[in-house]
């Protein structure tokens, strides 16, 4: 939660809205005034201008609602798209923080078919690029990309869906490698399993069904910056992008991490 008198700034990469603030404990919001309110930020999904407006008590006119007014779509039609695609969250028509983590994961893992030209900004806010993202995907089976759907990256656990761009362009450069599909035993892991630090737990990762080709071919690619291979046969089980983040061996797409996983 942010007071109007809280700086709220555009970033300077983006013609929509990226709001950066800094946090307060929650406070209600009563009424349309924002003169001595606050607004939630973090579940906001319509644009900087009606963010403005709305701060100013003078509401644009919108399918949001006066909580929260977007441009073009009300927050049930995304909640609906988002679950439809694969994220087990309710379609309640109200803003949460299960809603707001479900469209900054689908930002963070839209690559699109051709590939959009920059990723999505991972702010939660649903501005014309992420509609029409959400709305491409919904048009292509849920699909992030060309041949991989956001659901093959779920939790076997909750079901939730974390992965990154980067990661499905490093999928997408192999399977035109090899030639064939590839097919995802494990990706997002949001339980106890494996190491600790597992890039699978940050949502950056992926394990395939049937083992790929040996590492040295794979990190010619220059695409992963984390490879894990079988002990016996070298051939590669695991695949990740430690590079976005957090990166704890300092593994490369150039000079990536090769390890003989154990798990």
């Amino acid at each position: 939660m942010i007071s109007p008198a809280r700086q709220v700034r555009r970033s300077e990469s983006q013609k929509g809205a990226r709001v950066s603030a800094a946090y307060q404990p929650p406070r209600a919001i009563k009424g349309h005034s924002r003169s001595a309110s606050e607004v939630d930020l973090d579940v906001w999904l319509g644009d900087l201008q009606s963010l403005h407006k709305f701060i100013a008590g003078k509401p644009m006119p919108g399918l949001g609602g006066p909580m929260s007014p977007e441009p073009t779509m009300r927050t049930r039609d995304v909640q609906k798209l988002l679950k439809q695609i694969g994220w087990p969250i309710k379609v309640t028509g109200a803003r949460d923080p299960k809603t707001s983590q479900a469209i900054k994961d689908f930002q963070r893992g839209f690559l699109g078919a051709p590939p959009t030209a920059k990723p999505l900004h991972q702010d939660g806010v649903v501005d014309e690029k992420t509609e029409a993202a959400i709305r491409w995907s919904i048009a292509n089976d849920g699909r992030c990309s060309k041949n991989f759907r956001f659901k093959e990256f779920a939790s076997s656990h909750s079901g939730w869906i974390r992965t990154h761009r980067e990661l499905v362009i490093g999928l997408e450069a192999l399977r035109a490698h090899i030639g064939k599909p590839i097919s995802i035993l494990s990706g997002f892991r949001d339980f106890n399993l494996g190491a600790s630090l597992s890039q699978h737990k940050f949502g950056n990762a992926m394990d395939p069904v049937d083992p790929l080709p040996r590492a040295s071919d794979i990190a010619a690619l220059k695409v992963f910056s984390g490879i894990g291979t079988f002990a016996s046969t070298g051939r590669v089980r695991h695949l990740d992008v430690r590079h976005v983040g957090p990166n704890t061996t300092g593994g490369t797409k150039t000079r990536p991490t090769i390890f003989v996983d154990q798990f």
